[in-house]
């Protein structure tokens, strides 16, 4: 789960990429994360604090896990996304 369009299409070479358009969740989204067996939130480090809240409420519905950035996703190659955990 990351903010934008652009970091989901990173995402995607390695892990299904769903973008917030953002950095709040919008309730339906809910629904659809359901469907995975795992989320991993993984927001820019400037989002830290609203990626803590978005997993915590993730993890009332699905198994979720958060991951801090050290850099920004669209910049990373394929093998730093695939070890995103």
């Amino acid at each position: 789960l990351v903010e934008d369009c652009f970091s989901a299409c990173a995402v995607s070479q390695a892990h299904t990429g769903i973008a917030l358009m953002g950095t709040n969740l919008p309730n339906d989204y809910l629904t659809t994360l359901k469907n995975y067996s795992k989320i991993i939130v993984a927001l820019d480090r400037d989002a830290s604090k609203k990626a803590v809240e978005l997993t915590k409420h993730i993890r009332l519905v699905v198994p979720a896990s958060l991951t801090f950035l050290e850099r920004d996703i669209k910049n990373m190659d394929k093998e730093s996304i695939r070890e995103i955990q």
